[in-house]
């Protein structure tokens, strides 16, 4: 939800102290380098997280699905902010998937396909299959695609009020 709503961390070390956009703090996993899941230092310690004020949060959301209410763990998630207008079309979207790659994942091309339309359940089908598009998902993980295109129709359903 933070990376949805364009937060920022403050991370403080040797170095000094910066303040890193959250789009820009998680990495992809290389190969042939120790896996990092961000850009922190071995000194560095997050000592702020800012949440600039925003037209999005005012309609956000976050759905996570989980096997057991036991667990925490989410196989999938989805976190979704939307400016809507006047006439109930989308002015502006952000989507992030969770549990669908090693790091929190945006998907631009289905926030752009939102822009200028109402949300009725072709809309909504037609994001969900948008933001998947691109999935690869490994051996035993397929079941992923459909239950994520859900959480996205869900998501944007429910912050939307539609």
């Amino acid at each position: 939800m933070l990376l949805a709503l364009g937060a920022t961390v403050s991370v403080t070390g040797a170095a000094g102290r910066r303040v890193i956009p959250l789009d820009k703090f998680f990495t992809m996993p290389s190969e042939g380098n120790i896996r990092r899941e961000n850009v922190l230092k071995n000194d560095d310690i997050i000592t702020e997280i800012f949440v600039p004020a925003s037209s999005l949060a005012a309609k956000s959301t976050y759905l996570k699905f989980k096997e057991r209410e036991s667990l925490d763990f989410a196989l999938s998630s989805v976190a979704v902010a939307v400016r809507m207008a006047a006439n109930r079309t989308v002015r502006d979207a952000r989507i992030v998937l969770g549990g669908v790659a090693p790091i929190p994942w945006r998907v631009p091309a289905a926030e752009k396909f939102l822009v200028g339309k109402k949300l009725d359940p072709d809309v909504l089908s037609e994001v969900a299959k948008i933001a998947l598009s691109d999935a690869k998902p490994l051996a035993k993980n397929a079941y992923k695609i459909p239950l994520t295109q859900t959480l996205v129709r869900r998501a944007l359903a429910k912050a939307a009020g539609v």
